[in-house]
């Protein structure tokens, strides 16, 4: 049975779910709703600024943002639950990240007995009798909005991440999944597809060398989730799922995208059966 390790959002997390289902890997470490800033000073034990579990439901009740819909953010970011991080590190045999929330979220930091928090990732809706969501905006004197990473300070702390990994663990297999930008290209959001392809080619430079890396993929409308435009079709994930589930057990020495693309067509694809494999479900994004 092989540990596994989650660092990243609910890609990460369905395609893991997929690999579970293939049998002998387990989930031991759900590390969710968490930007790379607060990782990488979690690894570097700088947690002086980080909030307990009850910290964080005080701020955010102060900020008058519905705690409910907030509560599984609460969990993975509180300082008790990060704790467990290294120590589950130091037991996996492979972590899979993803960097949606350097993508798309912002950081809010709150004042904690006069001091500034680490940025969290809070969402700052609230449901009205209507059952509509209306964004709330956050005190300011208490609340500071930090902004979202940048390409290059999300790369930067992801390579001094993947380091420490190593450092605490290096018989494991790091996987980083390029997020899929499908369904923003279809809603028109340009901002988040130009941004995740300065990550992609961050990522090409300084990442690609170092851990296993499924490319950013341009995926077919048909296999887009109605959920979303943060969701795909369950092949997709079964797909991310197969890839490291044939790195782990045949191995495979290269870590380029001509690889993804070999693995794909010439071992995923007799897991669909009844599907040609020209109904492939993607391009990779060379440029």
């Amino acid at each position: 049975m092989k540990n596994i390790v989650i660092l990243g959002s609910c890609l990460s997390e369905i395609t893991v779910n997929a690999l579970e289902n293939m049998g002998q890997y387990k989930k031991i470490y759900h590390g969710m709703h968490l930007r790379t800033d607060i990782i990488r000073a979690l690894l570097e034990d700088k947690t002086q600024n980080f909030l307990t579990k009850d910290s964080l439901e005080s701020a955010i009740k102060f900020q008058q943002v519905d705690v409910d819909r907030n509560l599984p953010r609460i969990k993975f970011q509180s300082l008790e639950y990060l704790e467990a991080l290294k120590e589950n590190i130091q037991i996996a045999d492979v972590i899979v990240i993803d960097l949606n929330y350097d993508l798309s979220r912002k950081g809010y930091s709150f004042i904690n007995e006069g001091k500034s928090s680490i940025p969290y990732i809070i969402n700052f809706m609230q449901s009205l009798p209507d059952g509509k969501n209306k964004h709330m905006e956050p005190d300011k004197v208490n609340c500071k909005d930090k902004g979202l990473l940048s390409a290059n300070e999300s790369i930067e702390n992801l390579e001094e991440i993947i380091t420490i990994l190593k450092s605490i663990n290096n018989k494991m297999e790091i996987f980083l999944i390029n997020y899929p930008h499908s369904g923003f290209k279809i809603r028109n959001s340009m901002e988040r597809v130009r941004s995740s392809e300065t990550f992609k080619k961050l990522i090409d430079k300084k990442i690609s060398k170092k851990v296993h890396v499924i490319p950013l993929l341009n995926i077919k409308k048909e296999y887009l989730s109605e959920k979303g435009a943060y969701y795909f079709e369950p092949k997709v994930y079964e797909t991310f799922a197969l890839y490291i589930k044939k790195i782990l057990t045949e191995g495979n020495g290269s870590k380029d995208k001509e690889s993804f693309y070999q693995i794909v067509f010439n071992y995923v694809k007799k897991f669909f059966k009844g599907r040609n494999v020209s109904e492939i479900f993607f391009d990779v994004i060379t440029e």
